[in-house]
């Protein structure tokens, strides 16, 4: 070690020195000595000081836990939410949790802010801060986003919690707010997906559960990229599709799912619905055929449905213009013949409502009284009340309106019920609402309720959820049956068409198919009464296939066969006749090349069979896949036989798919 006077005998020796001002030296020798100093202290502070740090590092620890929890469960809670939205103590608690972690992560913020930069120079410091510099923004934004997100819900959920109440509805200026709260979730949202790419691996050994949390997040990311982008989009013309401003007009189509039609059933009474701020202030249900008598025959049908006899003679009107299984085209049909016949109220989209949906209504809300007629309607019912009073007792009284406006004198009775069935709804208890958004929710995927907006970006959000209802491409195999009666009775409340498929797959992947489309009754004993027609049923059968399928054999279809292709689909189809109580059945034979893809994961194959609105359906498909085949997953409800065989049997009330992954050695 060299001492203080060696270094000074080392000094006077170099040559020179002894001439040199001490006093320019002076400023490098500070400069050295505060250096030397600084680091001192630094040491010796960060070695004091880590101690005293370390207890506000335990602190802050377990506030970022509690933080961490309380953001797991809001999120929790709003994630609960779509089966319950209108848990108001759900929504308030998710909120309150959001505010807590955001009130915690902003402190360890604070915090992390004070922290010297000195302190990077302990090894295990230096780990924790570099993960908490990563993190905290990330969990920040997802607070922000949330308690954002629980504003927006609340606004919407106490201002529409009943759009068939009377109170109060959404305002300008709460269009406004909104607005302001998802510009916070939209930017919020950035933030959260640029720190992501942040977090490093080690970052996550910081509290237990955070690589889950991260992964959750990851994986719901797509998915909550595409909704904001479909709100994004949506926004600027919800106050039109609200009636905000201005009241919105809804052509509503009563079908009648008994005399069946492509798009859910022949459209006897219709009405429009007015919104005002969200709220439906005004509806009432009339006889289609006021509206058709008067203007029906100065236009007739063209030519995608000359299959429909019934125009030849008495010509083209609403009662009849969902012809087209692709809901989007028979609601634009429907809105034309509307204003050709003379309507005048503006229009921003069509909404088309099966019996189905007003039987799960009556169960809702119990029995309604038709004083009128002294009769009790339930669900039970209500299909056979309604047709003798439309088809029997007043069948003499022609298509006249009835006294008091309330449609015409044939189906007073339907308009009437229809009054006091959304009185009913209308003055249903809080408690009973989130059941009565099920029904709708639930509604929309059994076709029971079809939706159709003018406004494109509303009609975008529909297809994104899957239930606008179209006929378009889609991924892997597909079988869509539509079927539309002819014989104008009420014969297909007792028809049950049951859709067969044997499905052999071979080692390319194409699909060949032996599919049998088979008619059957539901119920023995039945006469031409119960039909309010004749026994002989008639109908025109479409089936749509996927657009490159290859048909090799075809029976069971009677008189002129039409082929073609429409909205990415092939179709074929022609006219079939049943008699009861008899059976029948259409056959085909056909293939899809390509049906099954291949990827590094080995095989998927996906096929896809389509519910026609009103139809009463069920399907079985057995599926043969080649023997070099080992299935590694099927969707639920695929019941799996071996290596190769997969098969699903059941009522087919929805768009249904059959999923099957699987392996092919050699």
């Amino acid at each position: 070690m060299i001492t203080r006077k060696q270094f000074v005998d080392v000094k006077s020796n170099i040559p020179g020195k002894q001439d040199r001002q001490p006093r320019r030296k002076r400023p490098r020798r500070i400069i050295l000595i505060v250096g030397l100093c600084l680091l001192a202290i630094g040491i010796v502070g960060s070695a004091i000081g880590y101690p005293a740090l370390s207890n506000r590092y335990r602190t802050d620890m377990t506030q970022a836990h509690v933080g961490a929890q309380e953001l797991k469960e809001g999120i929790d809670l709003l994630r609960a939410l779509p089966a319950n939205p209108f848990d108001t103590k759900g929504l308030n608690q998710a909120q309150q949790d959001f505010s807590d972690a955001l009130a915690i992560f902003s402190r360890l913020g604070d915090d992390l802010n004070y922290i010297p930069d000195l302190l990077t120079l302990v090894p295990v410091a230096e780990a924790r801060l570099s993960a908490a510099k990563h993190l905290l923004p990330l969990a920040l934004d997802a607070a922000r986003a949330g308690l954002a997100g629980c504003q927006v819900i609340g606004a919407l959920t106490q201002r529409l919690h009943n759009p068939l109440s009377k109170s109060a509805g959404l305002t300008q200026a709460d269009m406004a707010a909104l607005g302001r709260n998802l510009q916070v979730i939209d930017l919020a949202l950035n933030e959260a997906i640029a720190q992501v790419s942040q977090v490093q691996p080690g970052d996550l050994q910081l509290e237990p559960g955070l690589g889950k949390m991260l992964d959750e997040f990851r994986a719901y990311l797509p998915r909550i990229q595409q909704g904001m982008s479909q709100v994004t989009s949506l926004f600027p013309v919800l106050p039109a599709l609200l009636g905000i401003g201005t009241p919105a007009n809804y052509l509503i189509e009563i079908l009648d799912s008994s005399e069946l039609r492509p798009a859910g059933g022949f459209i006897g009474n219709y009405g429009i619905a007015t919104l005002t701020g969200g709220q439906i202030t005004a509806v009432r249900v009339t006889d289609t055929y006021l509206l058709d008598y008067t203007y029906e025959r100065t236009h007739f049908i063209h030519r995608p449905y000359g299959w429909f006899t019934l125009s030849y003679r008495n010509g083209w009107g609403l009662r009849d213009s969902n012809l087209d299984a692709d809901f989007p085209t028979s609601a634009r049909n429907g809105e034309m013949l509307y204003k050709l016949e003379g309507g005048t109220v503006p229009l921003s989209g069509v909404i088309a409502i099966t019996p189905a949906l007003i039987q799960q209504v009556l169960t809702l809300t119990g029995p309604v009284a038709v004083p009128e007629y002294h009769e009790l309607v339930t669900a039970q019912n209500l299909i056979d009340r309604i047709h003798y009073y439309q088809l029997n007792e007043a069948s003499q009284r022609g298509n006249v309106p009835s006294a008091g406006g309330y449609s015409s004198q044939r189906k007073r009775f339907t308009a009437l019920l229809g009054q006091y069935v959304f009185a009913r709804v209308r003055s249903l208890p809080v408690s009973q609402l989130a059941t009565l958004a099920g029904i709708l929710v639930n509604s929309l995927h059994t076709k029971d309720v079809q939706i159709y907006f003018n406004a494109v970006p509303a009609e975008q959000v529909l297809r994104a959820f899957g239930v606008d209802d179209a006929v378009t491409t889609l991924p892997g195999d597909s079988l869509f049956v539509v079927d539309a009666n002819l014989a104008q009775d009420k014969a297909n409340q007792f028809l049950l068409t049951t859709v067969s498929d044997r499905v052999t797959i071979n080692a390319q992947g194409t699909a060949s198919h032996q599919t049998v489309i088979r008619f059957s009754w539901t119920k023995a004993g039945l006469t031409a009464q119960d039909f309010y027609g004749t026994t002989l049923y008639k109908a025109y059968v479409r089936v749509y296939l996927p657009a490159d399928s290859v048909l090799s054999a075809r029976s069971g279809w009677n008189g002129p066969y039409d082929r073609g292709t429409t909205s990415g689909r092939a179709y074929l189809g022609g006219y079939f006749l049943l008699n009861y109580p008899l059976s029948g059945s259409i056959t085909l034979t056909w293939s899809d090349t390509g049906a099954a893809l291949k990827d590094a994961h080995g095989w998927h194959y996906v096929y896809t069979m389509q519910h026609q609105a009103g139809a009463l359906e069920a399907m079985n498909v057995q599926i043969t896949l080649p023997a070099c085949a080992s299935i590694s997953h099927a969707s639920a409800g695929v019941k799996v036989d071996g290596r190769q065989q997969a098969s699903l049997s059941q009522a087919l009330g929805r768009d249904t798919n059959v999923d099957v992954d699987y392996t092919c050695a050699g």
